[in-house]
Parts: C-alpha cells; structure tokens; sequence
C-alpha cells in the first residue's frame, strides 16, 4: 500500500525520529495517536512498542483513550484534578476501577446511584433493588445484564470503597441475564 507524502502516519514517524535523535532517557507522548484513522491508529501503536521494546527506552503516554491506555500501557496512572486517584497494571485497573468516576473512565457505563431503605438497597436508575445493607452505587460492565419481567437476582463480586462513593460490581444470574 503506498502512502501519500505528509500523511498523518508519516508525520508521527518523522516526529518521533525527531525526538530519538537527541537520544532522551524518557520519551513522553501526549494524545500520539488522536488525529489518526483506525487502521492508522492501530499500526503506528504496534510499530510504536516495536520500537520502544528494541531501543529499551522508558516512556509516558498521555491518553483519553481506554484502549491505548490499556494496549500501549505496563502501568496505568488515572489522574483526577492532577491528583492520581488509582495506580495498577491495566488489567487491575480496567477490572478494579477503584472509584466510580475511575469505572466510568474505563468504559463502565452502566452505573446506578442506589439508596437503603427498609433493608434493600433500591437502584434508582432501573428501577429494582436487592438486599444489602448499607447505601451504594452499582456498575455493570457493558456486556452485562438484559432485563425481564421474570425479575433478577444479584450477588455481589466485589465491593469497592472511596471518599466519595462505594462501587458495587455485580453478577447476575437467573432469568435476568442472557
């Protein structure tokens, strides 16, 4: 495939010889890969820790995107106001948010604000509740759970405290969950 002069993937590769020329203990990249196609975006990235793993350069990478984050990453740092708010290797962090803003930022979107009351913990946004003690909000991964009218039950995976909030992951089963 041939590709046009000042395209974008010519432009990052040209950018970073640029910076390897001065032969930098630390390389930093901010948003490297924004401006680019898919298909762009996903070759550079390999081409990229091809290159940082030959040369054994350290690196920071600074991203919105959970994908990058996780693929380009060995250590995720999640910065809330300049302030690191969770620290893990991708996996822990994609898996164990730690906050609820955390979870969102990892792709969790399906997240409910949740209320005691008579014994229950009422998830205010669907419209059901479950037994548990104490006030909570509550996240389901995004290929989690469908509803019916046959109702669901729940049970709690992991339960995950800060200052703000406290995140409840949970597991459907029954009828609820295809």
């Amino acid at each position: 495939m041939m590709r046009s002069p000042g395209s974008g993937g010519e432009a990052q590769r040209t950018a970073l010889a640029r910076m390897l020329v001065n032969r930098p203990s630390l390389l930093l990249f901010d948003e490297p890969f924004s401006a680019l196609d898919v298909h762009l975006r996903s070759e550079l990235q390999m081409e990229l820790l091809d290159l940082l793993e030959r040369i054994g350069k350290e690196y920071i990478i600074v991203t919105h995107s959970k994908d990058e984050a996780f693929r380009l990453s060995k250590s995720t740092y999640v910065l809330d106001n300049g302030n690191i708010i969770r620290h893990g290797i991708p996996s822990d962090v994609f898996r164990n948010p730690g906050t609820v803003w955390t979870a969102r930022l990892v792709g969790y979107h399906n997240i409910s604000r949740a209320k005691r009351m008579d014994g229950k913990l009422f998830l205010l946004e669907w419209g059901f509740s479950i037994d548990f003690p104490d006030s909570y909000a509550v996240a389901i991964p995004d290929d989690g759970a469908y509803f019916s009218d046959d109702g669901i039950s729940a049970s709690i995976v992991r339960v995950i405290d800060d200052e703000k909030a406290t995140l409840l992951l949970l597991r459907f089963s029954g009828s609820g969950l295809f």
